[in-house]
């Protein structure tokens, strides 16, 4: 049997979230959770919130974006962006819901002259792009 569709959606303080949350079709079962409701580093909470909503789909907006922070917390620039994507992706996995995660053009060098596509090779040139990437892989 099918379940109906119901959407997480993390990061929902954020504009894309707040933007997601607002453009949902009232019919829809979406859940936003904010920094408040889930810390996405805190891997066992987190997990259980999840399964507990069992959604069909994970809309993980979750991030650690400030630049120049992140070039001197990299732990945490790593933990946020690279880290929990992989537990958050685990999770999803292991409950059949489809994840679906936001990257940044940040992973690209930004010397490049034309529009990117999600195949063009990668050059991060700070921390951010880099966490970005390496979180990347996971999904």
């Amino acid at each position: 049997m099918t379940r109906n569709a119901k959407h997480v959606i993390i990061g929902t303080s954020g504009q894309l979230g707040q933007d997601l949350i607002r453009s949902s079709p009232p019919e829809s079962e979406v859940v936003g959770l904010s920094h408040t409701d889930i810390e996405v580093c805190d891997l066992s909470p987190a997990a259980a919130l999840i399964r507990d909503l069992n959604p069909t789909h994970l809309i993980d907006l979750s991030a650690f974006h400030s630049t120049d922070v992140c070039e001197i917390e990299q732990e945490t620039s790593f933990r946020v962006n690279c880290f929990a994507k992989a537990n958050l992706a685990k999770v999803c996995s292991d409950i059949g819901a489809v994840m679906i995660y936001t990257s940044t053009d940040y992973v690209f060098s930004g010397r490049e002259l034309s529009p990117r596509i999600e195949t063009d090779a990668t050059d991060p040139i700070n921390v951010y792009g880099i966490s970005k990437r390496a979180g990347d892989h996971f999904q």
